[in-house]
Parts: structure tokens; sequence; C-alpha cells
């Protein structure tokens, strides 16, 4: 059960992620707002016991769309422009997606001592850049990725994860994480196979020029007496041979 409530600054309605928003996004937002954690609060994800911090809150699509009488395309179209004006982080996983609202702190702390609230007005879409937040998020993703890799046998492990722990524009995903499929073991092995990454240089063969210049002698011959049915099979025969 529900309990408690939650803070809605009213410097909000001349933000973009209202005035930007859709009703049905303004729905999903509000919802967002009530679900999250308002202290620590421990759960089961990615298969092991996890902590939520403040702000934080495991759910589903399929759940915040239940929860706001909305469709699950509002839900995913919100969730993406969130991200964009840097209100929340989403992480998906096998057993539900983990939402983070960003500087949860900020905005939803408690009154002080003389009941006033802190007067730290709001930035441009909701709050400024989590950079404390994002950052230490995404150190500790790419901490994660980093241990997955080193559990598996590869000499260049390091230029892997380089490679995939390189993040998009919008500071949201790692390369990795926008493939379709992903298989880390799999991945690795391709990659020590294709010389990790870098593509072999195929050095041309060596060419015998008196080979070429009999075969083309005499094969020209025959295409010249009718011998031959067409030009054609003389290419086809000199590829064949690998005389070119």
């Amino acid at each position: 059960m529900l309990m408690g409530w939650v803070k809605l600054h009213r410097e909000t309605l001349e933000k973009a992620i209202w005035k930007c928003s859709t009703p049905e996004q303004k729905v999903i937002f509000v919802t967002i707002i009530m679900l999250a954690n308002h202290k620590e609060n421990q759960w089961i994800w990615k298969g092991k016991q996890f902590k939520c911090q403040p702000g934080q809150f495991i759910t589903s699509i399929k759940s915040l769309a239940n929860y706001g009488g909305v469709t699950i395309k509002n839900v995913r179209t919100a969730l993406l422009k969130f991200e964009k004006l840097e209100f929340l982080a989403s992480e998906q996983a096998s057993d539900g997606r983990l939402i983070t609202v960003l500087n949860w702190d900020r905005y939803q702390n408690n009154e002080d001592n003389t009941g006033k609230q802190p007067g730290k007005p709001l930035a441009k879409g909701w709050q400024t850049p989590g950079k404390g937040v994002a950052t230490n998020k995404k150190e500790e993703k790419e901490k994660e990725f980093k241990e997955e890799v080193y559990k598996l046998q590869s000499p260049h492990r390091k230029e892997f994860i380089d490679y995939w722990t390189e993040w998009n524009k919008s500071g949201t995903k790692m390369r990795f994480e926008l493939e379709r499929t992903w298989d880390l073991k799999r991945r690795l092995e391709r990659w020590a196979s294709n010389s990790f990454g870098k593509k072999e240089e195929i050095k041309p063969k060596r060419k015998n020029t008196q080979n070429v210049e009999r075969i083309l002698n005499e094969d020209y011959t025959k295409y010249k007496r009718g011998e031959t049915r067409n030009i054609g099979d003389l290419i086809d025969y000199l590829y064949e041979k690998d005389y070119t």
C-alpha cells in the first residue's frame, strides 16, 4: 500500500517538461514522482539484492501504463522525452526497469525546523543536469561491464571495454546497450577473431606475369578461332586459375 506524500513545485508549470508534454505524458510525469521511493528500500533486481535509493524505483512499462491509465506506447515515448530533459535515467533488465529521478533529494527535501522550504529554483527542463547522480550512475554501469568482461579470458580485454563503453551523445546509453542483441562471450570471441576490432590488411598476391601472358595468348587465340564461346569464358577461366 502506498503511503505518504510528495512535493510538486509550482514552477514546474513553466518548465519544458510540463509545457512540451502531452496530457498523457503529464500523467506519467506525476505518476513517476509518486512511485519513487522517499527512502532506501531493498529490492531484487538483475537476479540479486538491490538497494533502491531515494528517487529510485523498479517497475515496468506495463505497470506504469496501468497506474496512469495510458497506453504502453505513451509510456515509452514519455520515458524517452524525460531522459532527454534530464528528469530521469532509465535502465531495463530482465526482471524490471530501474527508474532514477535525477536530483530527487534537491526537490523532495524535508522542510527545515523553521517550516521553510529550501528556496532553490528549478532549472530549465526540470532541474539542473544531474551531473553528480548521472556521473555516479555511469561509473557504476561501466564498472559492472568491466567486471563481467574480466571474468572472461582474453588478452585484449581493455580495447574491447574502451570500445563498447563509449557513451552516446545524450549520455544515456553505452555503445553495447544500443545493440539489438548482446551476448558478451560471443562478442568477445568475435572481437578476438577479428584482430580486436581492426581489419586485417589484405596483401595483394604477387602475379606471375609470365603465366598470365601465356594464358592470355593461348586463350585469346582460341577465342579468335571460335573455340571459346565468348570473352567472358576467358575471364572466368583466369579468375578460376587465380591469374588475375
